[in-house]
């Protein structure tokens, strides 16, 4: 098959984690012998990424791209509404996934400042657009050949979003290479933590962290929180302010040097508010690293708590604390979380289980000729 795919960002050498979990499907449809492509909607762009082709541009540009390559199928991911209008005025077959963002209605992740009238001017423009975006997406998906959740939780999320119901839904969470993020746990770095993402939202509770690693501790550790992110310099005060233990590293790591990084650590801390899945906390699972983690949107769906990982209540850093210390004080635990989270991950989210059953979506899609707009 040739396929397309398109989604709102796509990374680069200068922002790798942008869509990464994107890219990931781009390389692994390829390895199956597809020929694939890449577009989004950003700055004007021609590059080539793991040998995967990417356009990057405005609507027309992309839709003329995307015309040009002539794809059997339109691998859709985080539709937003500028997406969407490329996309129905183009008579191909298309498959959405969706993700989080583009399907919730919330401000949580908006950062309004403290001035009020800075407040409302934010208020009135976001609340429109946030409303434009979930009734375009609403319309949209119920055209589609198929549409993919990640999670339980997002499809049922979206659904109470959108006030809709999709019965061309189906749930496949999002593949890890887990020939590339490998078991390698090493016992002598079980102390050492990390977290590993962009520091542009709180929405993944990196605060919460830092201040679970402010208090005392019963145990000896080190946590170490890495990114790049408009959030920098708040978590940075955050953290002189609170004398948490916790070092911010800012740096962003390629996606490809990720599972090198893993292996410098002995746990994986995900304090999100919000997470569909939480793909940077199933690769260290991969990697064989314990999680501790908060019982939030999907995450119990790739963590049974005292099975792959210790889940935790949201908002609470001094459980996140407890957490910690009673991991890092039960050696025999921490190897069976270490153990069962590899394990889990080859048998939910690795690409022979995942990517046969995405392709055989796509494949479906591209046999009915079906485009979306004419649905």
């Amino acid at each position: 098959m040739k396929i397309a795919l398109f989604a709102p960002g796509y990374p680069s050498d200068a922002e790798p984690y942008n869509f990464a979990f994107v890219h990931a499907r781009a390389r692994l449809y390829a390895a199956q012998g597809h020929e694939v492509s890449a577009f989004s909607m950003d700055k004007r762009a021609r590059y080539t990424l793991d040998a995967v082709p990417v356009v990057t541009g405005d609507g027309k540009t992309v839709e003329r791209a995307l015309l040009e390559f002539k794809p059997d199928v339109i691998a859709v991911h985080g539709p937003v509404f500028r997406m969407i209008d490329v996309l129905e005025r183009i008579d191909l077959p298309q498959v959405s996934w969706i993700h989080g963002h583009e399907a919730l209605f919330s401000l949580r992740s908006v950062s309004f400042g403290k001035d009020r009238l800075q407040k409302m001017r934010k208020l009135l423009t976001v609340v429109p657009r946030s409303l434009y975006q979930v009734l375009r997406l609403r319309r949209f998906l119920t055209k589609q050949h198929a549409t993919v959740f990640v999670s339980r939780w997002m499809l049922h999320a979206a659904e109470r979003h959108t006030f809709e119901r999709y019965p061309n839904a189906t749930i496949i969470p999002n593949p890890i290479d887990t020939e590339r993020f490998t078991y390698r746990l090493d016992l002598d770095k079980r102390h050492a933590g990390v977290t590993a993402r962009g520091l542009s939202s709180s929405k993944y509770g990196l605060d919460l962290a830092i201040r679970a690693f402010a208090g005392p501790l019963k145990v000896n550790t080190t946590f170490e929180i890495i990114g790049r992110g408009t959030l920098e310099a708040k978590l940075g005060r955050l953290i002189q302010a609170t004398g948490s233990r916790a070092k911010l590293i800012a740096q962003y790591v390629p996606h490809r040097d990720m599972p090198e990084l893993l292996g410098r650590y002995g746990y994986f801390v995900a304090p999100s508010r919000v997470e569909a899945q939480g793909v940077a906390m199933c690769e260290a699972m991969a990697c064989g690293l314990p999680i501790i983690a908060t019982t939030v949107g999907g995450i119990p769906e790739f963590v049974t708590n005292e099975q792959e990982g210790l889940l935790v209540p949201p908002e609470n850093p001094e459980a996140i604390r407890a957490a910690v210390e009673r991991l890092l004080s039960d050696p025999s635990l921490h190897l069976k979380l270490s153990k069962n989270a590899r394990a889990r991950m080859e048998r939910q989210c690795s690409p022979i289980v995942v990517i046969a059953r995405e392709l055989d979506i796509l494949a479906g899609a591209s046999k009915s000729r079906s485009p979306a707009h004419s649905l």
